[in-house]
């Protein structure tokens, strides 16, 4: 028998197999892996329900999450990905924000009192009313423009 025909033959049934079999899980597609194969988180509920439920989420991905009024006191965010994450009136006292990426985020009200942060992002982020009492947030955090007028950030160093 001719090889390409087995290969297609090979292939049918694989089709057939998985589009039949409905306790089958869908393989994820090419823009749900990485470069090295393995598969990327894509369900952003389950890690915000995970971040939620043990306060941890170092180099996660949790792009336009919304964490509005979330308790994250104390979470460990290190590394994190919250770009344009909706975090107005959020409770991240103590939390640990190592090289964690806010850019374009609403911190409106949170609550970020004794955070502890070192170069994190904060371009284009809203921390109009934030409370960053015990927190120093230095101006290359923000990478130009500084923070909205009227807003109530304090420590940073010019």
């Amino acid at each position: 028998m001719n090889p390409n025909k087995i290969v297609y033959l090979g292939l049918l049934v694989a089709f057939f197999n998985v589009s039949f079999n409905p306790n089958l899980v869908a393989a994820p597609s090419l823009a749900e892996a990485s470069p090295d194969g393995a598969v990327v988180a894509s369900n952003l509920e389950a890690s915000v329900e995970r971040l939620l439920r043990t306060k941890r989420c170092v180099g996660c991905t949790l792009d336009g999450a919304n964490l509005e009024g979330a308790d994250l006191a104390k979470a460990d965010l290190t590394d994190a990905s919250l770009q344009g994450a909706k975090l107005k009136g959020a409770h991240l006292e103590e939390a640990i924000l190592y090289g964690t990426d806010l850019r374009a985020a609403d911190l409106r009200g949170a609550f970020l009192k004794n955070a502890r942060v070192y170069e994190v992002i904060l371009y284009q982020a809203n921390l109009e009313g934030a409370n960053t009492q015990g927190v120093v947030l230095e101006e290359r955090y923000f990478k130009e423009p500084p923070p909205p007028v009227g807003s109530r950030v304090r420590g940073i160093r010019g």
